[in-house]
């Protein structure tokens, strides 16, 4: 019996980290308000001496979640979040991390995820984090292992979610505008024109704009715009790139028309962006 199973859609998944660790949250715990260009994944640990104390989480709209020993919270990336304790100390294990589809599509936007998990996943997401933020990557062995952690951990977080609708349909126009879109993060820091995306999918401009708003709900050179806007906040999280410099490697004309179309887009200027990682 052949197999029809497509392995290699295997190479579309990344998962890249930042950082794991185990916190002691103790009273006076508090991230102050910070906004990150990567996934936040944090459970407050169920076990040990101090498994009765609970988080705060609040949002700039004034909404907050509170969860207690054995539950978990998934922050998207660049969403502006405040951590803090809402009453005794306990423990935290959490992940900062991305899983996305090429060139740098987040994964978890296609799912509805809920606001709090809860029950026995969100015990085996937070023994999985305590796992990877322990693991040393002294060996070859390690990395194999903190692969498959990284693995097994979005698949929890999946499994508590279900697909959005149009998570079907943009997968399958993922892979034929893979190529594409590829090539718009491979020259990112160049003025790409209708005419040059045309030639490169080998259509017409018309035909290439009519298909690419179907496919994706937004025109290409909106498209386009959000990427280079995406890639400048990962620029920002480091400190030693000036604006102009982001501007030039992300393909807008000077440091103002990046500033301007960025605070269009995230609501805060890239200056105030930078504080918020740095305080992170």
């Amino acid at each position: 019996m052949s197999n029809t199973i497509n392995y290699a859609s295997l190479d579309f998944l990344n998962i890249k980290i930042v950082d794991a660790g185990i916190t002691y949250v103790g009273t006076e715990f508090d991230t102050n308000w910070r906004i990150l260009p990567y996934t936040v994944l944090t459970s407050v640990c169920v076990s040990g001496a101090e498994a009765s104390g609970a988080s705060l989480l609040e949002f700039p709209d004034g909404s907050t979640r509170t969860f207690a020993p054995g539950t978990t919270v998934l922050i998207p990336r660049n969403t502006r979040h405040r951590f803090s304790n809402s009453e005794r100390p306990h423990v935290a294990a959490w992940v900062h991390w991305d899983v996305t589809l090429p060139p740098d599509v987040d994964l978890f936007g296609f799912y509805e995820i809920p606001d709090l998990i809860t029950g026995e996943n969100s015990r085996r997401i937070a023994d999985t984090c305590k796992l990877i933020a322990s693991n040393q990557l002294a060996g070859l062995h390690d990395l194999a292992e903190m692969k498959s952690l990284l693995y097994r951990l979005a698949g929890l977080v999946l499994e508590m979610g279900s697909p959005k609708r149009e998570y079907s349909a943009f997968y399958s126009l993922h892979l034929h505008y893979l190529p594409l879109l590829k090539f718009i993060d491979n020259h990112m820091s160049e003025k790409i024109t209708l005419a040059a995306a045309a030639k490169f999918y080998n259509c017409s401009i018309s035909k290439l704009q009519r298909d690419f708003s179907a496919a994706f709900g937004l025109s290409l050179g909106e498209f386009i715009i959000r990427r280079r806007l995406h890639r400048a906040t990962q620029y920002l999280y480091p400190q030693h790139l000036t604006l102009a410099e982001i501007a030039e490697k992300v393909g807008f004309s000077d440091a103002f028309a990046f500033s301007k179309s960025f605070k269009k887009c995230f609501g805060i200027s890239p200056r105030e962006y930078r504080r918020l990682t740095h305080r992170s």
